[in-house]
């Protein structure tokens, strides 16, 4: 996988700009030979951002639950490229525009922590004052480390709510991840010349990444 960040917000996108721009920056990708999945969110796993929050609904009793949680922003075809399983219900579409009805899915663990797993799919939740329909409940992944337990966490539509200002493309080739580096900026490039890429990096890198600090922290252990 190759990941690309990007920042629509400081172009002035205005929302249906946005909602175009992702649609046709998926379509040009997944164009490229050795290219098998592409998706947009926030950010992608295991980048060292992380974004915190408190979630709240009712049981079927009309008990009041609430879990701490954490969260990302995603477009549709998100849980085909990280390949993340969906246990319940749908993945994020491409009709959960701004226009229509807000949703979230779930993972496991944010499930069980509320309702059950059997019993999320439908329930309504509560997210920064806003109501958030759940239509999916996915398989708890990694989000931050790649020794880390899951954790609760939740996924709304990119279009309908995000939490950051930046955004990131993520692709999947059957052809050396290296290879797609330039081939996204130049897709990039074509689509808005003024629109900055940064953070181009193959998931290789981001696990290196990752582990190097770990690695760092055991030699200075070690040392002591």
């Amino acid at each position: 996988m190759v990941t690309a960040a990007y920042d629509l917000r400081l172009q002035n996108y205005p929302e249906e700009r946005q909602v175009a721009f992702r649609r046709e920056l998926r379509s040009r990708l997944s164009a490229i030979p050795g290219v098998t999945e592409v998706a947009v969110a926030n950010v992608p796993p295991l980048s060292g951002t992380m974004v915190g929050t408190v979630v709240s609904s009712t049981n079927d009793a009309g008990a009041a639950l609430e879990s701490r949680a954490y969260m990302n922003g995603v477009g549709p075809d998100y849980f085909d490229a990280l390949h993340i399983p969906l246990i319940r219900g749908r993945g994020i579409s491409d009709a959960d525009t701004p226009a229509a009805p807000l949703v979230v899915v779930v993972n496991e663990q944010l499930a069980r922590n509320l309702w059950g797993l059997d019993a999320a799919v439908g329930r309504q939740l509560m997210l920064n004052e806003q109501e958030f329909q759940v239509v999916g409940v996915a398989r708890g992944s990694k989000y931050d480390e790649a020794t880390e337990d899951p954790r609760p966490f939740l996924y709304t539509s990119l279009a309908q709510h995000s939490q950051l200002e930046r955004e990131t493309v993520i692709v999947r080739t059957s052809a050396a991840p290296a290879s797609l580096v330039v081939a996204i900026k130049e897709v990039v490039r074509v689509m808005d010349p003024a629109l900055p890429v940064f953070d181009v990096r193959t998931m290789d890198d981001v696990m290196s990444e990752r582990a190097d600090k770990q690695h760092g922290m055991s030699v200075l252990l070690g040392a002591f």
